[in-house]
């Protein structure tokens, strides 16, 4: 099949950093045969082998392209040939919650069946990024913390901060090469250069943080919503459900169709790095979720995303003034605001108005990048 690209659409939305990212919707061309293909039982299997072969061409879940298995050896026993145990998906599926713990204790996902010592997913990561960063000895009265992989409040994660400047050094060094040397390859792809830079992006853009942000939980939920961990797998599947459902195309037709999901392949120390693009990631140096348009819900979802009703957002500020209002002239005013005559009346009104729009305009409603992108291209679309 020929998945040619034929065109796209994007919403540009902002972070809670204010930083800007983007939910792209690309159409591929035969992309319509290839579902008819899923919804035939008959080509149910040769259809699958197309979709799988083709996800794993675009997108990956290891923290490396280029280490099949993570290289292990325990700090504990220091002994090369350690074997691992690893834990259970029941465990994998309580890592989801905040507080959510495994067999082996804590966040551990494995652990050394010499010594039972347990490693997290974060230790793995640490673990091999030793191999990458000079961190130096560890210092007592460094401002730096050396046992964690991220940054926790105000104490800075010698790690992050290690990955965020070789990064920047790399790109300043790509940069000054392409000003120089316009003709010459800053890097060459799957060069140790691009292996090395290509890990550290994958480390510190597209790997879960095992404790979970605010940002995973939908409100009243304690189950992360991107669904990772995720639980080991050996090739790429596609799993459908027994029960067809209705399925209705573009022009309205009604047919049934088996719905499934795509199970990437995964090891198992990998459970905490999301679906990635390593070329995007590389070049950006930033992080890419990439889902394929499988199901109608699939689709829903992501043009959903670039059809964006911000009704919500744009009336909230507005709903809020209105409150403020509303509880102001009770305060100030009481019963004595029904005696007032019309004039008074508006004129408290608008007194009332100003004060309330002044203390809820008070902070940024568009950041700088939004308000610098939109000035430039004329919308977020």
């Amino acid at each position: 099949m020929n998945f040619t690209f034929l065109g796209y659409c994007l919403a540009v939305e902002e972070q809670g950093r204010k930083t800007l990212h983007t939910h792209i919707l690309l159409f591929m061309k035969d992309w319509d045969e290839l579902l008819d293909g899923l919804g035939d039982i008959e080509k149910r299997d040769e259809y699958s082998k197309i979709l799988t072969s083709y996800v794993d061409s675009i997108s990956s879940n290891k923290m490396n392209e280029l280490i099949e298995t993570h290289v292990f050896k325990c700090e504990s026993c220091m002994d090369n040939s350690s074997k691992i145990d690893e834990c259970s998906d029941q465990c994998l599926r309580n890592l989801r919650t905040a507080k959510g713990s495994t067999e082996f204790g804590g966040k551990n996902i494995i652990k050394c069946t010499n010594c039972e010592r347990g490693y997290s997913s974060d230790d793995l990561v640490m673990k091999n990024l030793d191999r990458y960063l000079n961190l130096g000895a560890h210092m007592e009265d460094s401002p730096f913390d050396y046992e964690t992989l991220w940054n926790q409040g105000q104490k800075r994660s010698k790690y992050q901060v290690s990955m965020e400047i070789k990064l920047m050094n790399q790109l300043f060094e790509e940069m000054d090469i392409a000003a120089t040397h316009p003709h010459v390859k800053p890097v060459k792809y799957r060069s140790d250069a691009y292996n090395d830079g290509c890990f550290l992006v994958t480390a510190l853009r597209n790997h879960h943080r095992q404790n979970h942000v605010s940002a995973c939980f939908k409100p009243g939920e304690c189950e992360c919503q991107m669904k990772i961990p995720s639980r080991k797998c050996e090739t790429t599947t596609l799993r459908f459900e027994k029960d067809p459902v209705d399925w209705y195309e573009w022009n309205g037709k009604n047919t049934s169709r088996h719905l499934f999901i795509c199970e990437h392949k995964r090891s198992h120390c990998d459970c905490f790095v999301n679906r990635y693009n390593e070329v995007i990631s590389k070049v950006f140096n930033c992080n890419s979720n990439i889902l394929t348009g499988l199901s109608g819900g699939a689709m829903l979802y992501i043009t959903m995303y670039a059809s964006k009703n911000n009704f919500d957002e744009d009336t909230k500020d507005y709903a809020n003034a209105g409150k403020r209002i509303i509880a102001k002239i009770r305060e100030n005013y009481g019963d004595s605001f029904d005696e007032m005559d019309d004039l008074q009346r508006r004129k408290r009104d608008l007194h009332a108005i100003l004060g309330a729009c002044t203390l809820t305009t008070r902070s940024h409603k568009v950041s700088a990048p939004l308000a610098s992108y939109i000035v430039r291209n004329g919308s977020r679309f």
